[in-house]
This record gives C-alpha cells, structure tokens and sequence, in this order.
C-alpha cells in the first residue's frame, strides 16, 4: 500500500488563534467542524496558522510490514501527532525543524512516524501543522522498506547533484587559480550559495550541517538564495562585460543588487515572513536572461551559452512555481524540476567560462601570428633602409672627405689671415690703449684746469665708485690716522672705501670730515658743483646748473655755501681742487 495525501484530500480545521488543544478537537461535537476543501492549492496555506487535520487510516495486523506515515515538506515549523492507542489513549509525536535535528527518531530530513497496526480496525489520527511560511502539506503512507528504498534513490539523487555541483566548483578554482579572474571567484560563490540554498531547501544542511542550529535554519534558505542572486547578478555583470557594452542594462543590475539588499535587510531585521515570497527572483532571472540575449545580439559569442543556461533555469523557475500553485502533477521530476535546471545550468555556465578561455586563446594566437608578422616586414625594411643607407653612407663619406679636402685648405689660409689680423690687433689695442691714455690725461689736465665740461666729467667719473675712489685718494694721500686714538695702523672697514683703526677699532668711512658728508644727492653731481665753485667766478648760473644736474637751485646754493665755508676756515673738513684745497687738521 502507498498512500500519498495532499491537503485538499483532508478533513481539516483552520485554526488561526491557536485557541483549540487536542481535546477540544477530538470532541466528537468538534468532528462536524472538520471539513474538505478539493480546490486546496499549497499558495492557500496562510503562514502562522494552526491547521488541524484528521486522517482515518484502516490497520491491517494480518500485514507483515512495517508502516510509517511521513510528511514530505522538511520546512514545516511544527508538526504535533495525536496517534491512537489500543487502550483508547493517544500518543503525542512533535516534529519540526523548530526542533533540534538529533530529538527525532528517524534520521531523515522528512518527518515520520511510526504507525501501531496490531489491532484491525479504522483509526483516527490527528495532526496539528503550524509553519512560519507556505507548507506543502503532502502526507503519504508506505512500508518501511518502501521508505528505505525512497529514501536511498532520493540521497543517492542528493550526492549526485552536490558532487556535480562541487566538481564544477572545484574545477573554476582551479581555473581561477590559473587565470586570475575574480569571474571565476564570482561564480565560485554563486555555486557555494546554490549549494547551501539547495541543503537549506531540502533539509540536508539541517541534518548534517547545522543539526542544532534550528534557528538559524528558519533564515538559512533566505540568507543563501540572496546570496546567490547577488552573485548571479555580479557574474553575469562581470563576464557580459554590461558596463561597457550595454551601460544602461549595467545600471539596472547594479540597481536590482541594491534593492534585493535592501529587501533582505528588512526580512532578516524587520519580518523573516519576507523570505517566503520567493516569487520575486523571477525578477533577476528575468534580468540576468535578458542581458544573455541583448549582449548576444551584439556579437558577444560567449553569451550565447549564458543564453541556453539561464534559460532552462527560467524554466526550472517556471514549473517548480506551478507545481507549487498546484496548476503542474506533482511527481519526482516536476518536484526537482529546479535541481535539474540547476544542474544543466552549471554545465552551460561552465561551457561558457570555457568559450570565453577559448576565444582568449584564438584571440591570443591572432595577436601572436601578427605580431610574428609585423616582426617579419620589420626585419625585410630594416635590411632594405639599411642597404640604403650604406649606400648613402659610402656617397656621402666621399663628398665629405672631398670638403674636407677644401675645408683644409680653406683653413690654412684663414689661419695665415688669423695671424696677420692677431698682429694688426695688437698693433691696434696698443695704438688704442694710447690715446685712451693720453684722452685720460688730457681730460684729466682740463679737469685740474676747469675746462671740462659736465659730458667730459660724466665720462671721467661715470659713477658713485669712481668719485668715491677719487676721493679716498685725496682724503688719505698722506696715510691714515686715526681722530680718536691717533693710531696710524687700520683694516678694511664694513663699508666700501672704510677705514677701521686696528686699535680702538674706530671705523671711518670716506666722506667722514668731507665738505660731502652727509649729503642727499648723487656723489658725483656734488663732484662736479665742487669741481665749478674752486674758482670764484662760474661757469655755469643755479639755473643752467640746476637743469644740467636736474637738481633744485636751492640745493646748489647750499651746498655751495657748505664748500664756502669750509674754503673761509669755517670748518675743519677737507676741501678739493686748486690752490684752497683744504686738509682736515690733524
């Protein structure tokens, strides 16, 4: 006998206040409550209700088999039986995966119990179902070794899955440990989050991952199906390449990736009811195939296994979801119909990675052979320029020796012009040395004399240090002495033209008891006022004088005054020039 109910098959008793307990319902005034509902569908399970289901069973003892009741859905919160005794009493069950892995009694990710056909009779069972999210409320009854034999192909169909998912995953690491491609990182943590969601799903991690961790598996298979579509979206962005071949179909991706997020966020802090809604992922399969189709149709031809890959997983996506609205059968291949297009999906996906390696290959290989090329036409030019430049190196080596040739001869006689030009050089420096010379002198007679003129004294003394030097020589052409010590021994001063006495250290700078101390023009235009006025009758007015220095005829007129009264005696300081030339007393 095997016996598979599903809820529309049962009478059953919504109870959405958890107000009844096992005895109000086991009341026979509580039986005509229980009802069927044939349209039932698994989208009518309301989350959070407690659901009370009778089942009547018929005990054969005649039978020699072991006989197990189970429920199918291994995400089921809690499951509590009320099972019949030979007494009249019942037996209480709890299952669940609210309950740590290691309290049930069959080691098995589905929920069993155990059934009592000694006495030969209909028996009545009582079940209360209770669960967070949707249940697929699915109750079959069979021998044990009917179970046995289930339970064996179902694992075996588990080991095969997850060793081909592993193998895939094992083979992109070591591709990527090759390449250095994080798409192979992506894609790697793409497989481990399907792994982890499909254990999660079908309660494989909650019985040898996490046997104890029954919290955390309330939220395992909406933490890792988030974690997956964040990495299929992040692969297929990095191997389609969208950011530059499609921008604007870059940006929704990266935009979904944010909202999914934010969405896991808010059910994994805010209402964990939100993991149960996993219609929504059609949205980035959706996403992700259309993106295959539209950077195929751009010429990508990688893509197209991306194409074929997500595709059958759409239609994985699409029959698993009527299945579970109930529009499908259920059978072993609808059922798993998501595993297998994972499975081809995997494989398609891998043909991809390798497509791509392959035109990398062919690419590489193109770029080599032109390359080897190129290297070729450059070896026959370089032969070719340097024939022609041997060539021409030969022609122009005998032009040049030919004006080399000229070149000597043109240079000796440009050196025996050299020489004679040298000689006449210095003939002529002498010559010109000479009257610069004799220039200086004259100048210097007619300036003794009061016959320059203020262009020939520009010319005589062109600037401050030519006047300053004349007058050091005037002012100390008997030597140094020292007005404070009498010292006649001194060094260079801080100043230009200073004297400092190296006894008392006294510094003395060169217009110190000058009649051009102190003065507030020009050095060399007092020179030349002093240079007029050592006569008594001028040659020059103020005012001639006053343009000719460009200096006010009040300031001629006293400093004037000032060498007047040092020609007088009215003062100790030296004066220039002619017979009233002045030492300061010593």
């Amino acid at each position: 006998m095997h016996n598979e109910l599903v809820l529309s098959d049962l009478f059953y008793y919504e109870d959405p206040g958890g107000e009844f307990t096992f005895k109000d319902i086991s009341n026979p005034k509580f039986q005509k409550n229980f009802k069927k509902n044939p349209h039932y569908i698994k989208s009518d399970f309301q989350p959070d209700v407690s659901y009370w289901i009778r089942l009547k069973i018929k005990h054969n003892p005649e039978s020699t088999n072991l006989w197990l009741l189970e429920f199918y859905d291994q995400t089921i919160d809690e499951i509590f039986c009320y099972m019949p005794q030979p007494g009249g009493e019942f037996q209480t069950q709890a299952m669940g995966d609210m309950f740590k892995f290691p309290n049930r009694k069959f080691r098995h990710k589905n929920f069993e119990v155990i059934l009592n056909n000694s006495q030969d009779s209909v028996m009545t069972y009582y079940f209360r179902v209770k669960s967070h999210e949707t249940a697929d409320v699915r109750i079959v009854v069979r021998s044990f070794y009917r179970f046995l034999y289930h339970a064996i192909t179902e694992y075996l169909f588990f080991g095969l899955f997850y060793g081909i998912l592993f193998s895939v995953a094992l083979y992109n690491l070591l591709m990527a440990s090759v390449f250095r491609d994080y798409k192979y990182h992506l894609y790697i943590f793409y497989l481990l989050s399907l792994a982890v969601y499909s254990a999660s799903r079908d309660g494989i991690a909650f019985q040898y991952l996490w046997p104890d961790a029954y919290q955390w598996n309330q939220i395992a298979v909406g933490t890792s199906i988030y974690a997956m579509v964040l990495g299929a979206l992040l692969f297929t962005r990095s191997f389609l390449k969208t950011d530059k071949k499609f921008p604007l179909l870059d940006k929704v991706i990266l935009w979904w990736v944010i909202i999914r997020t934010l969405i896991f966020m808010y059910a994994m802090f805010v209402d964990t009811a939100l993991f149960s809604y996993r219609i929504i992922e059609i949205i980035p399969v959706s996403i992700i195939l259309y993106s295959s189709i539209a950077i195929l149709q751009k010429g990508y031809k990688p893509a197209r296994f991306m194409v074929i890959a997500h595709a059958v997983l759409f239609t994985g996506f699409i029959i698993k979801s009527l299945v579970d609205s109930g529009m499908i059968a259920f059978n072993p291949v609808t059922h798993y119909s998501l595993r297998i297009a994972f499975v081809i999906e995997m494989i398609f996906l891998t043909l991809a990675l390798c497509d791509r390696v392959r035109l990398l290959k062919i690419t590489r290989d193109q770029i080599q052979r032109r390359i080897i090329r190129e290297h070729e036409i450059n070896a026959e030019l370089t032969d070719k320029v340097n024939k022609e430049l041997e060539q021409k190196i030969k022609e122009r080596t005998l032009e040049l020796d030919e004006k080399n040739s000229l070149l000597e001869e043109s240079y000796k006689k440009l050196s025996e012009k050299a020489e004679q030009i040298n000689k006449m050089n210095s003939v002529l420096d002498l010559d010109n040395w000479k009257l610069k010379k004799e220039i200086r002198s004259v100048l210097h007679d007619r300036f003794l004399n009061k016959e320059l003129s203020y262009e020939d004294f520009k010319w005589l003394f062109p600037d401050e240090l030519s006047c300053y030097r004349l007058l050091e020589e005037i002012k100390w052409e008997n030597g140094f002495l020292c007005t404070k010590c009498g010292n006649d021994k001194y060094s260079r001063g801080k100043t230009k033209f200073s004297r400092r006495c190296t006894k008392c250290g006294y510094e003395e700078s060169v217009t110190v008891n000058t009649v051009f101390h102190g003065i507030k023009f020009p050095i060399n235009k007092a020179l030349f006022i002093h240079y007029l006025t050592k006569e008594e009758n001028g040659k020059y007015t103020f005012v001639e004088l006053s343009e000719i220095l460009n200096l006010r005829p009040g300031t001629i007129s006293n400093f004037k005054r000032k060498i007047a009264g040092i020609t007088n005696g009215h003062s100790n300081e030296i004066v220039l020039f002619g017979p009233r030339k002045v030492q300061f007393n010593r």
